[in-house]
């Protein structure tokens, strides 16, 4: 299925929506009763990422100082992100030897928040000794994942000789999983075009593929690309794309940005694979399959009537700026819903909340054109390095908006 626009209908002021009672107005975000956690430092205080987790209790906040880390298993809600003013830590997707298929593995309790910030994932994958392309994050058994400022790509292809398929680049089964200011990519299949016919069209990854809902923001999602190849041997290239034609339009289709249950994105970028492509440079003769869409999904929202951008990695003590704007009409005051505790999204008269609505913090702000600004003070607490907030603002008009995730990053 395409992607698609859709504006939620305007009620009246007087019969629309309202923020749920327990929104009081507040300055300040409190921190989560849960929030007595611990900090653990890799590699200064453990050496090794994958027992640093492993020691970690849920709500335990591991933070990385650059590297390159072998893959890790995640087995309770912790939050993992890489310490901030240098390259970010790099997990890698298996070598010969390592355990598990994936740079990272979720295999949870059945509840529970993780999240990953400040993160680049994936890698090369070694044709000598794999057949099957790694994915960068899989699995699931928590209600949601949290990634933010990330590079996530499905491991690539290197010293093959065979077709193969490309990975996805997340491929988890969870209730929900949020994206924001990221770059996926889903990976390419390998050619099979170095002998005279060719018997099967490698099938690239998909950037991003959930069982539940995707929510993504200001990020840029791609499928994997076909393999795209030109050859000057006019007899020889003419036969290939002979046969390369025989091949029904949707096998050499290039991989799908998003496949999930519902999707809903608020300005990212969310781009199919480009598809497949032979050509033949003397003669000029091109085998070609169509791009792949940009998102499959029965249920798919783009929000058109809210600006808002947060930053995604303020730091603990600091003000959190909300700069928002309504594109459809000016009421005459904004509510901007702010929280340090995320959870699967809440059916509330306002429409969808995405926190635990007992611990909101609450700006109400004046209407009108142009774009506004709100703080929030986040609390002086070490131990909220790496917590995920989730900021929405309300219209009268419109409801609220889709969320904004971000995380905290290290105590200043």
């Amino acid at each position: 299925m395409s992607m698609r626009s859709s504006t939620r209908r305007r009620p009246s002021p007087r019969t629309g929506p309202a923020l749920p009672a327990v929104a009081l107005a507040a300055l300040a975000l409190a921190a989560p009763a849960a929030v007595a956690a611990d900090v653990i430092h890799v590699p200064a205080e453990v050496h090794d990422l994958q027992q640093a987790i492993d020691g970690a209790a849920p709500g335990d906040i591991v933070v990385v100082t650059g590297g390159s880390w072998a893959p890790i298993r995640i087995e309770q809600p912790i939050r993992i992100v890489g310490a901030l003013g240098g390259p970010k830590p790099f997990l890698r997707v298996p070598e010969p030897g390592d355990p598990g298929a994936a740079a990272v593995t979720l295999a949870g309790p059945g509840a529970g928040l993780v999240v990953l910030g400040n993160l680049e994932i994936g890698g090369e994958v070694d044709g000598a000794f794999f057949d099957t392309a790694h994915p960068a994050i899989v699995g699931g058994g928590f209600d949601e994942l949290v990634v933010t400022d990330c590079v996530i790509e499905a491991g690539e292809w290197v010293s093959t000789t065979l077709p193969l398929d490309g990975a996805h680049a997340i491929d988890v089964d969870l209730p929900l999983l949020a994206v924001e200011t990221s770059l996926v990519t889903g990976g390419r299949g390998t050619s099979a075009l170095s002998g005279l016919f060719i018997a099967i069209l490698p099938a690239p990854g998909d950037g991003i593929r959930c069982t539940g809902r995707v929510v993504v923001n200001n990020s840029v999602v791609a499928g994997g690309a076909g393999y795209d190849e030109s050859f000057s041997d006019g007899v020889l290239c003419s036969l290939k794309v002979t046969v390369c034609e025989l091949f029904p339009p949707e096998a050499g289709v290039g991989g799908v940005a998003v496949v999930a249950a519902s999707v809903r994105d608020g300005g990212s970028s969310l781009e199919g694979g480009a598809g497949t492509q032979l050509t033949c440079i003397d003669g000029g003769v091109t085998c070609a399959f169509a791009d792949g869409p940009a998102v499959v999904a029965p249920d798919v929202e783009v929000e058109t009537s809210f600006l808002v951008t947060v930053p995604t990695t303020p730091s603990a003590g600091s003000a959190l700026g909300v700069a928002y704007n309504s594109t459809v009409g000016s009421p005459s005051v904004y509510g901007v819903v702010a929280s340090l505790a995320p959870t699967l999204p809440v059916v509330v008269p306002a429409g969808e909340l995405y926190a635990d609505p007992s611990s909101l913090a609450v700006v109400f702000a004046p209407g009108g054109g142009g774009l506004l600004l709100a703080d929030f003070t986040l609390p002086r607490d070490v131990r909220l390095t790496g917590a995920a907030f989730v900021v929405q603002v309300w219209d009268p008009f419109e409801g609220l908006s889709m969320p904004r995730h971000g995380i905290v990053s290290e105590f200043p």
